[in-house]
């Protein structure tokens, strides 16, 4: 095992993640609108400043406030609307130091599992393009799940996943040209 190459592959496509994300989210005009805006936002935020809310995921309606998911009001009250989740953030900036820390522990993480899959497979990803696409299929594997079973039970908007997905397919691509100059069995 490569071992040097697999350290240097991953903090270099880490490093790539985290400035490629960095520019879709803050560079590029396609996410912008990805959030919507409540158009009296005042009295919402007054409801959860008075019901206390601590950070973490609600929805509403509840089924706690029923008599389980069978039961007729739960069924009415999902019907009529409005149906929510939301997720309450601490209070202070989300921009934070420890929030950019995770989220490139998080790309460190994505890039170790493509140079240890690349680092697995001698002989098999031999050039530019063969690295490229073996990256980008990994990248996709890995993220395609999570982002379908978020927009398909969490109610994120499709359109929303397939934004995220093509951010990542072109984040593990440029992983693979990283990985195919600096990455396990091309470091020696």
């Amino acid at each position: 095992m490569d071992w040097v190459g697999v350290a240097i592959g991953t903090l270099a496509g880490g490093v790539t993640l985290f400035v490629w994300y960095a520019i879709c989210w803050m560079v590029l005009p396609f996410h912008k609108k990805d959030f919507q805006r409540f158009p009296n936002p005042e009295p919402l935020e007054t409801g959860f400043r008075e019901n206390n809310v601590s950070p973490g995921l609600y929805c509403l309606p509840h089924v706690d406030q029923f008599d389980g998911m069978n039961d007729p009001a739960l069924a009415e009250r999902m019907g009529t609307g409005p149906n929510a989740m939301v997720t309450v953030l601490p209070n202070g900036p989300p921009m934070s130091g420890a929030t950019f820390a995770r989220a490139f522990g998080i790309n460190l993480l994505g890039a170790f599992s493509v140079a240890m899959l690349l680092a697995w497979q001698p002989g098999m990803v031999t050039d530019l393009t063969s690295t490229v696409l073996f990256c980008a299929g990994c990248g996709l594997f890995t993220v395609v799940t999570a982002h379908f079973t978020q927009s398909n039970w969490m109610g994120i908007p499709w359109p929303v996943t397939f934004k995220h997905l093509f951010d990542d397919g072109v984040g593990f691509a440029l992983v693979g040209v990283v990985m195919h100059f600096f990455g396990p069995g091309m470091v020696g």
